[in-house]
């Protein structure tokens, strides 16, 4: 069985739709306090009430207006028996090649190995724009990239974009992105990431095995308002080194439309996009410097997370927050 999950405060459109109406998946559309009555057919449609009777630990306080109520959408999914979780955004539609076949399969790709960070977008557009969640002190450097051809065993696939990519605010103001996006358009081989690679990837157009999901916890508050995906992406990565899965970037299945922004919202975006890049590279040392006993995801999720807890770095809603989604993680997993 598989889940698409989105979350959605505006009008419901035809290209969402789309996604209701996509072969062998089920759509999932976790509303909010803004939500309008929406009219997808063939959609579970979770309102405000629906969430409100959830026997979900996820959802016990958990605040309203906020994209992370995603992490309902995941428990729901993981509960009613997903195997692929598949996540978007509601500005993102879906082109006639949308999906994640790589998943949980053992494929020859070429991947990137021998280097400590992996930029996706910097190297599909040869350093024109970068993805968000890149530290900016990189976002200079002439890069030498080598990639060989390997077998690996694919667990998360992340799919690239036309259209708006998915770059921060001061990429957005000051790099060519017309250029940039042109580029992307002619990205259309899938990329492995090897062990000890760290390669932040988002939630609008990717999916993930169910006995992955413990490190897809969305976190809230401060700059995990903005970051929450890639914070989550980087806890992926690490505990997935444990394991014999590994990530892979695949080409464009979407076109997004990015939502509009008021001048406010981008300057508040723009705040916590640079408030995640102060602490990025003390996550990331945090993280390599972590130790683990076994390969159980889930198990080395809940060590991770009672270790990174107690860092000066991380909100501390994330405390009580990961408590929650462990506690259904381990009931419904």
């Amino acid at each position: 069985m598989k889940k698409i999950i989105v979350t959605t405060t505006i009008y419901d459109t035809p290209e969402m739709e789309k996604y209701a109406k996509i072969k062998d998946w089920e759509f999932i559309v976790v509303c909010d306090l803004k939500t309008p009555k929406l009219k997808v057919s063939n959609a579970e449609i979770l309102t405000v009430e629906d969430q409100k009777k959830l026997p979900y630990n996820i959802c016990k306080g958990f605040p309203w207006n906020h994209v992370q109520r995603r992490n309902i959408g995941y428990i729901h999914a993981l509960a009613s028996g997903a195997d692929i979780i598949a996540t978007i955004d509601n500005d993102n539609f879906p082109l006639k090649n949308w999906g994640f076949p790589l998943l949980g399969k053992t494929l020859s790709l070429k991947v990137v190995e021998g280097r400590d960070f992996f930029d996706i977008v910097r190297y599909v557009t040869n350093g024109i724009i970068w993805q968000r969640g890149t530290a900016y002190e990189d976002i200079n450097k002439k890069e030498k990239y080598t990639l060989k051809e390997k077998k690996i065993k694919i667990g998360i696939q992340a799919n690239l974009w036309l259209g708006e990519p998915d770059v921060d605010g001061i990429c957005r103001l000051t790099r060519d992105m017309e250029a940039g996006k042109k580029m992307i358009t002619k990205f259309n081989k899938p990329i492995g990431v090897g062990r000890n690679v760290f390669a932040p990837f988002d939630s609008q157009n990717t999916a993930f095995l169910r006995e992955l999901i413990a490190p897809a916890l969305l976190p809230y508050d401060g700059y995990f308002d903005r970051m929450d995906d890639i914070w989550s992406s980087y806890i992926t990565e690490r505990l997935l080194w444990e394991t014999d899965y590994r990530v892979s970037f695949g080409a464009p299945t979407v076109t997004q439309e990015r939502n509009p922004r008021t001048p406010a919202r981008t300057w508040k975006e723009i705040e916590r996009e640079v408030a995640f890049s102060t602490i990025l590279k003390q996550l990331l040392v945090f993280l390599r410097k972590t130790t683990f006993k076994n390969k159980n995801m889930t198990d080395n999720f809940i060590h991770l997370s009672e270790k990174i807890e107690r860092q000066d770095f991380v909100p501390k809603s994330y405390s009580s927050l990961w408590r929650k989604w462990a506690k259904d993680i381990e009931k419904y997993l």
